[in-house]
């Protein structure tokens, strides 16, 4: 352990606390300002812009059909923004039945494939903790050829 250097996994926020200035050179001012900005967002969300909503809506809608096709409850899926990932992004939180959320998030210069993919990869860990707290494999989206493992 090195004196003056913060341990443990609360590291950057202590650090953060303690030398604001020494962190935002280390990281660089545009990514500091920006790991400013989700600090306060995580505390006072802002909603999404039209344009934010429909990209999250459509880049989730077939994920929530596969969901439902699985048996799994629909996600919560919130129209506002706890992180700043510039305008590179629309960020949205999702929350399932019975759980602490999430951030997720969908990079806008990207295809509409591409936004499906990169979400499914987020909703994965999700679904994972709902199929295996229902005693099924912890696996999503199912293979199409393979039928689901039945229990019981």
């Amino acid at each position: 352990m090195h004196p003056g250097r913060p341990s443990g996994h609360h590291g950057i926020r202590s650090f953060l606390a303690a030398d604001p200035a020494a962190l935002r050179a280390v990281l660089g001012a545009e990514a500091f300002e920006r790991m400013q900005r989700s600090r306060e967002l995580h505390r006072h969300p802002r909603s999404l812009t039209d344009q934010e909503r429909e990209v999250v809506r459509q880049a989730a809608a077939p994920l929530l059909r596969e969901l439902a096709a699985s048996g799994l409850p629909r996600p919560d899926i919130r129209d506002e923004a706890h992180e700043d990932r510039g305008d590179q992004a629309a960020c949205a939180w999702i929350q399932g039945p019975g759980r602490a959320g999430e951030g997720i998030w969908i990079l806008l210069g990207s295809s509409p494939a591409e936004r499906v993919t990169d979400l499914a990869e987020q909703f994965q860990n999700l679904a994972a903790d709902q199929l295996y707290d229902a005693g099924r494999p912890p696996e999503w989206p199912l293979c199409p050829s393979t039928p689901p493992a039945r229990t019981g």
